[in-house]
C-alpha cells in the first residue's frame, strides 16, 4: 500500500495565513494524551487578503482539515478527537470552519529518512512497513513538528474524489526492513518522493 504526506499544495499561495495563533493554542497539547487541554472550539484571525482560497487542508502552523476531509478521516480512523476551528478575515468578511484532528501518532521513520538537525523538517520520509501496518492516517511521531500527517492510498483517493482544493501530496518510500525498501523486496523498482498537485 502506498503512503503519502498530506499538506497544503504549495501552488496555493493565498491559502489562509493564521495570525497570532500562539496566544490561543499550545502546540504541545496537540497529542491524544493532552488534547483535553485544548479548547473545544476556537476562533483564529487570518491575514486579510481579498484572494484567500480556503484550501481543504492547511498544514501550517498545524494540521487543519475542512468538513469534507474530516468526513473521510472518520471513515478510516475511529476515535479521533476533533477541535473545531473558525478562521475569520473580518476585513473582507470571509470565514470558514475547519477541524483540528488529534490523530494517532506513529513512530515510523526509518533511519534512511533525511531530517534537519532539530528534527523539525523532513527532507525525505522513509517509513518502516512494520510500523505503519493497520494505520490509514496518522501523525508522524518522533519529530519536532505537528504538521507531518501521512495517509494511505485509500484515504488519499477518498479525499481527492470529493473535489477537494489545495491538497498537496508527497509519496513516501517504504522499507520492509531497515535499509531494504519494500519495492526492492517485491522487485517493483525504486520509489522516490514525488510532489503531486491537485
Amino acid at each position: 500500500m502506498k503512503y503519502f504526506l498530506l499538506k497544503t499544495d504549495s501552488i496555493y499561495t493565498t491559502s489562509p495565513n493564521i495570525i497570532n495563533w500562539y496566544e490561543k493554542i499550545d502546540k504541545r497539547n496537540i497529542h491524544p494524551q493532552s488534547a483535553y487541554k485544548l479548547p473545544k472550539r476556537e476562533l483564529f484571525f487570518i491575514r486579510d487578503n481579498p484572494n484567500t482560497i480556503f484550501t481543504d487542508i492547511i498544514s501550517d502552523p498545524f494540521f487543519l482539515v475542512s468538513d469534507i476531509v474530516k468526513d473521510v478521516i472518520c471513515m478510516y480512523e475511529k476515535g479521533v478527537i476533533y477541535k473545531e476551528v473558525i478562521l475569520l478575515d473580518p476585513k473582507y468578511e470571509k470565514c470558514k470552519r475547519y477541524f483540528l484532528p488529534i490523530l494517532p501518532e506513529v513512530e515510523c521513520l526509518s533511519k534512511s529518512s533525511r531530517l534537519n538537525l532539530d528534527r523539525s523538517f523532513i527532507h525525505q520520509a522513509v517509513f518502516l512497513q512494520s510500523k505503519i501496518e493497520g494505520h490509514a492516517i496518522f501523525k508522524i511521531a518522533g519529530i519536532n513538528s505537528d504538521s507531518y500527517i501521512a495517509g494511505n492510498l485509500e484515504v488519499v483517493e477518498s479525499i481527492l474524489k470529493r473535489g477537494t482544493v489545495g491538497v498537496g501530496l508527497v509519496e513516501v518510500e517504504i522499507e520492509a526492513e531497515e535499509g531494504e525498501s519494500a519495492d526492492d523486496r517485491c522487485r517493483e523498482g525504486t520509489r522516490t518522493n514525488k510532489i503531486k498537485r491537485f
